[in-house]
């Protein structure tokens, strides 16, 4: 009998031979800075891998592990199915349609049955430098999450993390949002845009405040908003407009100004722009430019822009 064992405490997994009531007496020899070699009374057991996870990865299984606990104290019977390296197979279909989504718990909340839970360990962003900030989700992962919503015919919500919190070991709050809520609010942006090829520059969602369900100590499900208001889609939709111009503007200047690669456009304007603008923004608005011709470019030529 093998298992695999983490310890979030170190930071190591543990990859074993034998049962599991035998980890206790497992001596590590041959120290590595990346590895251990476990033995048992001279026998060779299993591997201990060390800084297993990345930084980015751990935080987001501590909140993992707090959302844990919260359930817990609650009286929340729960599965949890994870990410990683610990998480549960998925069939053909799943893959093909959600791509690698996937939720992290299933709970049974009294009243409301079976949900899938995601939780998401982020740092706020904004529209611009100073501006009021919120929680983000890519439409990717907003399209394969409600994919799995309807494969699964089980509701999936998301329960965001402040990574800072985190980083900081702040207290625990939580932020509850149902996937259905971030698609009727993302469609809705629809309705305020002039044309398809506008609202198709969305590639990161940011989700408004008033959407989500603080949660403390006590697990509540009152959704802020189960009719999103006219004025908040409009007020969202001119952010985005003017959001995506100006990073468009952005990329234009610096192209015309810096004389640069393709492969250094996106760390440039990451420079001083990391409080309100993501890496996957950047690189997919600048291969849009690229696919609808506005950037020349050729592989190791600086870029050009077209007519200029």
């Amino acid at each position: 009998m093998s298992y695999i064992n983490y310890k979030s405490e170190e930071n190591s997994i543990y990859v074993c031979k034998g049962h599991s009531k035998s980890f206790d007496k497992l001596i590590q020899h041959q120290n590595e800075n990346e590895f251990s070699i476990l033995r048992n009374e001279e026998k060779f057991s299993g591997i201990k891998i060390n800084n297993f996870l990345s930084e980015r990865e751990f935080n987001g299984l501590r909140g993992e592990e707090k959302f844990k606990q919260l359930l817990e104290n609650n009286n929340v019977p729960f599965l949890y199915i994870g990410q990683g390296p610990f998480g549960i197979e998925r069939s053909g279909v799943l893959l093909e349609q959600v791509n690698s989504k996937r939720a992290d718990f299933i709970v049974n909340i009294p009243d409301m049955g079976t949900l899938l839970f995601d939780v998401k360990c982020r740092t706020k962003i904004s529209f611009k430098k100073n501006g009021d900030k919120y929680f983000s989700l890519s439409v990717r992962e907003l399209e394969a999450l409600n994919n799995l919503q309807e494969l699964i015919l089980m509701p999936v919500w998301l329960a965001f993390y402040e990574r800072e919190k985190i980083k900081q070991n702040q207290s625990d709050v939580f932020y509850f949002i149902p996937i259905s809520l971030i698609h009727k609010f993302y469609g809705g942006l629809f309705n305020y845009y002039n044309n398809e090829n506008d609202f198709k520059d969305i590639t990161v969602l940011r989700i408004p405040n008033e959407l989500f369900t603080t949660v403390k100590e006590k697990i509540i499900f009152e959704v802020g908003y189960s009719k999103i208001e006219d004025d908040l889609l409009k007020e969202f939709a001119i952010k985005n407009i003017g959001f995506n111009r100006k990073l468009k503007d952005r990329i234009k200047d610096i192209i015309r100004k810096k004389d640069c690669y393709k492969s250094h456009l996106s760390k440039i304007i990451s420079q001083d722009s990391s409080e309100f603008i993501t890496p996957n923004e950047i690189n997919i608005c600048i291969q849009q430019m690229i696919d609808n011709g506005v950037i020349l470019y050729e592989k190791r030529k600086k870029l050009k822009l077209f007519g200029e």
